[in-house]
């Protein structure tokens, strides 16, 4: 007795086969970015045996480095013939790159919870971006209090939460669209004048927010005028700068 043919079909999630952690730094600079559409041919034991482009980003080192990633890690249950045979099949996937938020921080950092089932918060992952002050502390119960406080859903309803300083110099910011996957709700952020030997000029907060019965205006905190924060500009430029600190809940 004979079946109908089954094609091959992933054993993981596509979208886990590449990362915005595999963005290559070089390419945001650049502003690298694009669609490409791939045709992967699968062997007989799910495994992919060859990957080519059928419709370029327009970069080939974008183009190659989906290609090269797929290759290490996509993974299939074999496509089956009419007599229920493993065979061979091709899988087509079509990938957009688009320049990650975080690859664009001039300097901050990024603290991030896994989010079990029963709303427990494990595997903190602490990624520092020229960041040079003491460490943001991996405290749960300050991840609960701010998702509770400023996120739309329930905790259970993310996989994982983020919170993420970002303080970007005037011409480093580019327009990335949100993830359609992802609440992101700016807790606070201002906008800053500094001075060619460093110091602070100016503040405007942008957004605030109360929070423990106090307002996050950041300038009346961490942002001080007339201090000394930052090094000179070798330029001997005034510059401008943006600081953002922003909670992010990834949905299931």
């Amino acid at each position: 007795m004979t079946s109908g043919a089954v094609s091959a079909i992933p054993r993981t999630d596509p979208h886990t086969w590449l990362s915005q952690s595999d963005y290559p730094t070089d390419f945001v600079a650049s502003a690298t970015e694009g669609a490409i559409n791939v045709s992967i041919n699968v062997d007989e034991k799910g495994a992919p045996s060859s990957c080519s482009i059928t419709s370029s980003s327009g970069d080939s080192g974008l183009d190659n480095l989906t290609c090269s990633l797929i290759m290490k890690r996509a993974q299939f249950t074999p496509a089956k013939n009419q007599n229920g045979q493993a065979t061979t099949s091709k899988y087509s996937q079509k990938v957009t790159w688009r320049i990650p938020r975080e690859k664009l921080i001039t300097q901050g950092f990024k603290l991030t919870f896994a989010v079990e089932r029963d709303g427990r918060l494990s595997n903190c992952e602490l990624v520092k971006y020229n960041y040079h002050d003491n460490d943001p502390k991996c405290n749960p119960q300050m991840i609960d209090v701010l998702a509770d406080k400023f996120l739309p859903a329930t905790l259970t309803s993310y996989q994982s939460i983020s919170l993420t300083l970002a303080i970007k110099v005037e011409g480093s910011v580019i327009a990335i669209p949100e993830r359609l996957d992802e609440d992101r709700v700016i807790i606070t952020s201002a906008t800053a004048g500094i001075s060619a030997s460093g110091v602070i000029t100016t503040c405007k907060a942008e957004v605030t927010r109360d929070w423990m019965g106090k307002s996050s205006d950041l300038c009346s905190g961490p942002i001080t005028v007339g201090a000394k924060e930052f090094d000179p500009d070798p330029d001997g430029k005034n510059r401008k700068i943006a600081v953002t600190f922003e909670i992010a809940g990834l949905k299931r």
